[in-house]
């Protein structure tokens, strides 16, 4: 994978970690953290839904920009239709040649 992806999948990822730590050091709020675990613990599945969340979310830019470094599609710019939006669902194969 390229550096672009996993940092991409790292900030997202971190991102909703800062915000589920952020509401459980809440005062307001003390239920919000697991009895016996710090403010920071997080679940495997809790874990695994924000990876699959975060990649989902992915702009196809970034992946697109992986598959150019490698070669498997053209490097210039023009070979490629815009990026859609990130709403937009994109399939791998629309992104190869």
């Amino acid at each position: 994978m390229d550096a672009g992806i996993i940092a991409a999948l790292k900030a997202g990822y971190r991102d909703k970690h800062m915000e589920l730590v952020t509401k459980r050091i809440d005062p307001e709020m003390p239920e919000m953290t697991p009895k016996n675990k710090t403010a920071f613990y997080v679940d495997q599945l809790q874990a695994m839904r924000w990876t699959v969340g975060v990649s989902a979310a992915m702009e196809a830019k970034t992946i697109a920009n992986c598959f150019r470094k490698t070669g498997i599609i053209f490097p210039e710019e023009s070979a490629m239709p815009a990026p859609p939006t990130r709403r937009e669902r994109v399939k791998l194969s629309d992104l190869l040649i």
